[in-house]
Formats: C-alpha cells, sequence, structure tokens
C-alpha cells in the first residue's frame, strides 16, 4: 500500500474493503486474500536486484558495450556510470545499495506484458528487500518499452509482481541514461507514484496527480517515455514512506 504524506498510519488492527473494477464474477473477482504491507516512519536505503535473461545474440549490443549479462554489467564502466549512476542522481534523496547481478537461465528472451505470461518471471524474484529489475530483450506488443505492478508488493518475494520488467530493445535507438529515467520511472511506480497526468481520455480528460505535480513534461512521473528526471518534495516524501525501503 503506497504511504500517504497526509496520513501517517499508527500501529493497530485496520479494516480494509477491497474491490475491483471488473465485472463481478468474472476472472479477478473472487474473494482475495490480501496481505497488506504498510511501513511505518521513513526509509532511506534502497536495494536493486538485476536479472538479466540470455541477451547473448542481442542485434543492438553495440550500443551496450557489448553482450549484457550479469558479469559483463557489473564490470562495465558505462553501465554503472550512465544506468547505475544515473539512477543515483534521480533518487538523490535515496541511497542505493550496491545492487545483485543474476543471470535468469531457461526463459525465452522474448517476453510479452501480458500479467499471465510475465507473472512466472516476476515470480522468480527471491529478494523480499528492494525491488528485482528483470532485463529482458524486448517486450510487446511493439512500443512497450517496460512493464510492472503500481505500486508492487513490498517487502513480498516470489508473487506474480515481485519486481519489474525492462526491454533493451529500446538500446537500438536510446542510450543507457535514457533507459535509466524509464527505469527510474517504473520504480517509483513500483514505489507508490503515480504519473503526473495521463493522456486525455472522455473518461478522464484532464487528471492530474493529487499531490501537485501539475503537468509537467520534466517530471519523472510524465506518462511519456520522452518525459524528464524531476522529482518534486512531496513526491520525494512519497518514496521516502514506501515499505520498499529499509
Amino acid at each position: 500500500m503506497p504511504s500517504s504524506k497526509v496520513d501517517v498510519p499508527e500501529e493497530g488492527v485496520y479494516q480494509l474493503t477491497v474491490g475491483s473494477f471488473r465485472v463481478d464474477g468474472g476472472p479477478g473477482t473472487a474473494i482475495p486474500r490480501v496481505m497488506a504491507v504498510i511501513k511505518v516512519g521513513g526509509g532511506k536505503a534502497l536495494d536493486l536486484h538485476f536479472h538479466f535473461l540470455d541477451l547473448g545474440d542481442h542485434p543492438c549490443s553495440d550500443a551496450m558495450g557489448g553482450p549484457l549479462s550479469a558479469a559483463t554489467a557489473k564490470l562495465s564502466t558505462t553501465f554503472q556510470t550512465d544506468f547505475v549512476g544515473q539512477l543515483r542522481t534521480i533518487f538523490s534523496n535515496l541511497t542505493i545499495t550496491t545492487p545483485t547481478y543474476e543471470n535468469v537461465a531457461g526463459h525465452e528472451p522474448q517476453m510479452s506484458p501480458e500479467p499471465d505470461a510475465l507473472a512466472d518471471l516476476l515470480a522468480l524474484g527471491a529478494h523480499a528487500s528492494g525491488v528485482n529489475i528483470y532485463f529482458v530483450r524486448s517486450i510487446s506488443p511493439s512500443g512497450v518499452q517496460a512493464f510492472g505492478p503500481n505500486p508492487g508488493p513490498a517487502g513480498l518475494a516470489g508473487t506474480a509482481q515481485s519486481g519489474i520488467a525492462i526491454g533493451v530493445d529500446t538500446m537500438c535507438y536510446r542510450d543507457w541514461k535514457t533507459l535509466a529515467r524509464l527505469t527510474a520511472h517504473e520504480l517509483a511506480r513500483y514505489m507508490g507514484l503515480y504519473h503526473n497526468t495521463e493522456l486525455g481520455t472522455p473518461e478522464h480528460p484532464s487528471w492530474h496527480d493529487p499531490l501537485g505535480t501539475a503537468d509537467s513534461a520534466n517530471n519523472l512521473m510524465y506518462f511519456s517515455a520522452s518525459g524528464g528526471p524531476n522529482l518534486t518534495d512531496a513526491q520525494r516524501e512519497i518514496l521516502n514512506r514506501s515499505p520498499v525501503l529499509h
């Protein structure tokens, strides 16, 4: 459950009402079993766990400085400076600890963003602390660059939503810093932030984040992949309250 800067939770017993936007009686409307994870107080340290599918024959390996794997990413100066370093710059109010690096065997590098298709991959996330990040070759349909829950199951490993997936096909026409901004956007969603504005629809013609981030395209939570890296003080406060942190 994302934390609010308005209502600080206190220790005790709470009664929750759980609902669904789906048609009653259809898939996803059965009586759920719910575990609520709420952080009391703030946090500072963010653990990141990088997982790499088989990307050895990726056509854009040259743009990544060579085939991408747990071993090469850990030793790559470019990956450490332009990707991990950019994440640290964006989340300057947090301390990103030394990431872990693991290869994932037995999964096809081509993944689909449909929840049923990604569930098996994200359920491999054995790290309960922080966020599991999976680098996959591409995500379909074409144009989808990343996928993850909003918010994620902080503190819970091995669920169908225990992580985010990042398509490295983006490196065919972008760079590591751009991919870092995309990853930071998904991390912030996992930690409880929402888009500062949405593309207008008949149902929501002018939706804005109630935190008051307006619709600035320079904000990290701008819906477009071409948005900026900035976060407001209110957004940073929400991040500091995320159960993902310790």
